[in-house]
């Protein structure tokens, strides 16, 4: 983090700052450089090579993110924090570099779900 509040400790948590600041994550969760934080990341996939008529799905990621910054910490009806119970992390994209192959593309994206699981971590994605 570039900047260390000051008066405001609390916010160095990205679930605690305001919900327009910061790059846009997962549900604020923190970008995840290390599988070994994380019990459930959530990983993009930015591919629409299997769409017919309408390509755009590879921007889905992107969009998802920037509305789940909208997403409240806890459930008003139940009181309870999901990010309270799991180490939530947004693994980033599974960037595919063979997006006009789709067999190459989906092998890809199936090796790094592959390595996720590994390392026995519950994959989310969205795309």
């Amino acid at each position: 983090m570039l900047k260390q509040p000051t008066r405001y400790p609390e916010l160095a948590n990205a679930q605690l700052q305001p919900r327009y600041s910061g790059i846009a994550t997962f549900f604020r969760t923190p970008l995840a450089d290390q599988l070994s934080e994380v019990d459930i990341g959530i990983l993009g996939i930015p591919f629409d090579g299997g769409a017919t008529h309408r390509p755009g799905a590879r921007h889905g990621p992107r969009a998802v993110r920037e509305q789940s910054t909208l997403v409240r910490r806890y459930n008003q009806a139940t009181g309870i924090g999901p990010f309270d119970l799991a180490r939530v992390g947004d693994l980033g994209d599974a960037w595919v570099e063979q997006p006009f192959e789709l067999t190459g593309a989906l092998s890809e994206i199936e090796s790094v779900l592959t390595a996720i699981v590994k390392a026995r971590i519950v994959p989310l994605s969205v795309g």
